[in-house]
């Protein structure tokens, strides 16, 4: 009987894994394609535009629901008054996002200089429904019906393109754009709310949010300092430099951390809904993220060895010698990469235990840590600088993040960092036969 429990998780973990993965796939592919074709009947001066208008967009969704979608989908037992709780308080948040965004949108286009005011108005009621739809994706993630979520996510993606392509055709403009993502936020959340219903109300429960209180607020606040982290290189670069170094970084980090990025959010999505099922029994736990974290760091490590010794070919013969900046910073991105694609499966696995606190204590001294190796690396040696301050910073953080989940799950700290790092140098190894073969 337990065999058969085990066999039936690990084949829900399996297929967690596959409708997530198909999902990032059909959605990089379509916007792709969507890119291309809009590009050209747009131009670079409305994504310019809209570039501005979705940086505040974005800004405001990081206080759109608090953590309490990632409480609902942790918590051992959930009972229906508590999902209409985190409903009411989601919507009630997007509108006070959406009269943000309203306000601020004459300052903003006054400040920027652009023709923004009215795009962003239309723009603002996107914060309602992405409010409207967190608890009922919640709910859906929580049981693992991450088919269903592909089908809606993939449905919204597509009708969003195909009208913003035919608008685009008739009448090129920012509008194209802010008309895409409305479409997608609206057909997102009418999907959801019929394939997961969840009754409105208006008055909310205070004692509901008692049980969730201490975990979302902490998820809140480390995703809060972690937007700061994420920006803060191109902040550092955008001040302190020229837009050719700023080019010639953000090129460099997408093209190393784009796909380790996505490849860490297939695990993490997969594996937290999974996880908070089985919380209590820590050995099982143990078990299964030792395997997630050694298969994610063979992986990465195969992929960046190829980034790290193809990238002087691949840049020269693809984007020319001007963009030789690149060659250098890929030199310490690609390392990064494999550090960064190992690290951020910890706060999965803390928030799955239900250890937020823990990821926000670490992100409060790590973040700055990181940061300031930024600025160090700058101030030392340029652009280049401070590629290998992020990369060496990263370096001592990742173990002591290490470490810590080692502590976390019972296990030997330094027999567990030694297996991470002898893949590393299986990496290493790796990237020097690559480069060999290829100058032979």
């Amino acid at each position: 009987m337990l065999l058969e429990s085990n066999r039936y998780k690990n084949n829900m973990l399996l297929s967690n894994i596959y409708w997530i993965s198909l999902a990032r796939m059909a959605t990089i592919g379509s916007q792709f394609v969507s890119l291309l074709v809009l590009a050209r009947l747009l131009g670079p001066d409305i994504y310019g535009q809209m570039a501005v208008i979705s940086t505040a967009l974005a800004f405001s969704m990081m206080f759109i629901d608090l953590g309490t979608g990632a409480a609902l989908i942790q918590k051992k037992i959930i009972f229906k008054s508590l999902y209409q709780n985190v409903n009411t308080l989601n919507i009630y948040l997007g509108i006070t996002l959406s009269i943000f965004l309203a306000i601020i949108a004459l300052p903003l286009s006054i400040f920027v200089q652009l023709n923004i005011f009215w795009p962003l108005i239309f723009t603002a009621i996107i914060p309602i429904f992405s409010g409207l739809s967190i608890a009922p994706r919640a709910r859906l993630e929580r049981h693992s019906k991450f088919r269903t979520i592909f089908f809606i996510d993939s449905l919204a993606t597509l009708l969003s393109i195909l009208i913003a392509i035919t608008l685009a055709f008739l009448n090129p403009s920012v509008y194209v754009l802010v008309i895409q993502s409305i479409t997608s936020s609206m057909v997102i959340f009418a999907f959801l709310i019929w394939k997961s219903p969840i009754p409105l109300r208006w008055k909310i429960n205070k004692n509901d949010f008692t049980d969730i209180f201490t975990f979302s607020s902490n998820f809140a606040i480390f995703n809060f300092m972690n937007f700061f982290h994420r920006n803060a290189d191109t902040a550092i670069l955008g001040s302190l430099s020229g837009v050719n170094d700023l080019g010639a970084y953000n090129l460099s980090y997408r093209f190393v951390l784009f796909p380790i990025q996505n490849f860490s959010i297939v695990m993490q999505r997969a594996a937290f809904p999974h996880f908070s099922r089985m919380q209590d029994d820590r050995a099982q736990i143990s078990q299964k993220f030792t395997s997630i974290l050694y298969y994610t760091a063979i992986f990465s490590s195969i992929l960046m060895a190829f980034v790290w010794s193809l990238r002087e070919p691949i840049v020269y013969t693809v984007l020319g010698p001007s963009w030789r900046l690149v060659v250098e910073l890929l030199a310490w991105m690609a390392p990064l990469g494999f550090l960064q694609a190992t690290n951020s499966l910890t706060g999965f696995l803390f928030n799955s235990l239900g250890r937020s606190d823990l990821l926000r204590r670490l992100g409060q001294y790590g973040i700055p840590l990181i940061i300031s190796g930024m600025v160090v690396g700058y101030r030392i040696n340029g652009t280049i600088g401070l590629a290998q301050g992020y990369f060496f910073i990263t370096l001592i953080w990742s173990i002591i993040l290490f470490y810590c989940t080692a502590r976390i799950l019972h296990l030997k700290g330094i027999y567990y960092i030694l297996r991470v790092a002898l893949i590393a140098v299986f990496g290493v190894i790796l990237a020097q036969i690559i480069q060999y073969i290829v100058k032979v």
